[in-house]
């Protein structure tokens, strides 16, 4: 019972909570719903109520057919941001492959240092006889070479790509214009050049930006809440006394972004 308990509390939809297809009807709602309250209703199972009220919530949502239809477009959104982030992580790799091959060039000395500056060599590859006046010169002439390249390399590090160099949700040096979210209203920052940026970049919508904030900010105060509930549990723990469902929801409301993020899922999805 406890691996069950366990898997639906950390179930990310409200169809791996149920346990359901996407595509299941209302009818399969209902007599799953009904199993699962009837096996994890808090009066027989220990520790349920967490259980319960989550089950109790995917089903709410996913029984009423407008809730369902815009929870179903926000998984939508959240599947094409992370399928943005994997092709700009490969867009960055292939960057990385570029700059390597540069690198490549720059070091081939059979190939590029022959060629452009007459560096000679024997067929074992060993170097033919220079004075010491034609490696001065071919030194000067390399030193120019290696600073275009260091140059280059440095530029396209400095090239952004990802949501992260477009919106903050902190106000800092560059990010210092106010913005609320369409959906849920979340406060973030943007630059002064935050349209143009939009504009030139066809994979970009402000849809998905706001999508990616408001993912971004729940998975932020998640990580916060966890944290710091885990460390109050913990000093309750060692005074050695017992904790309780209840004690935790208790818990949840003294602590700043619990109820920020308690707020934020009771918005509409």
């Amino acid at each position: 019972m406890s691996r069950e308990i366990n898997k639906i509390l950390n179930s990310k939809t409200h169809y791996e909570t149920l346990g359901v297809a996407p595509n299941c009807d209302t009818d399969t709602l209902r007599k799953v719903y009904r199993n699962l309250t009837k096996n994890y209703h808090p009066d027989k199972c220990k520790n349920g109520l967490e259980v319960f009220k989550k089950i109790k919530k995917a089903f709410e949502c996913l029984s009423k057919p407008e809730l369902r239809k815009e929870y179903d477009e926000s998984l939508l959104r959240s599947k094409q941001i992370q399928q943005n982030h994997r092709s700009l992580q490969k867009k960055t790799i292939h960057q990385n492959v570029s700059k390597g091959k540069i690198f490549e060039k720059v070091h081939n000395q059979n190939g590029f240092f022959h060629h452009q500056f007459g560096f000679f060599y024997d067929d074992k590859g060993k170097k033919g006889n220079q004075s010491q006046s034609s490696n001065l010169k071919l030194s000067l002439q390399i030193i120019p070479i290696v600073l275009i390249v260091i140059l280059i390399y440095f530029y396209l590090n400095s090239k952004t790509n990802g949501y992260e160099e477009l919106v903050s949700l902190s106000p800092q040096d560059k990010f210092w214009i106010k913005r609320n979210t369409n959906k849920r209203e979340v406060v973030y920052y943007v630059s002064n050049d935050f349209k143009k940026d939009i504009t030139k970049n066809k994979h970009l919508t402000l849809d998905l930006i706001e999508n990616y904030v408001e993912i971004t900010y729940e998975n932020h105060l998640k990580k916060i809440c966890s944290k710091k509930l885990n460390n109050l549990i913990k000093v309750k723990k060692s005074a050695n006394k017992k904790i309780s469902v209840e004690d935790i929801n208790n818990t949840k409301s003294l602590i700043d972004e619990c109820r920020k993020l308690k707020a934020f899922e009771n918005k509409i999805r």
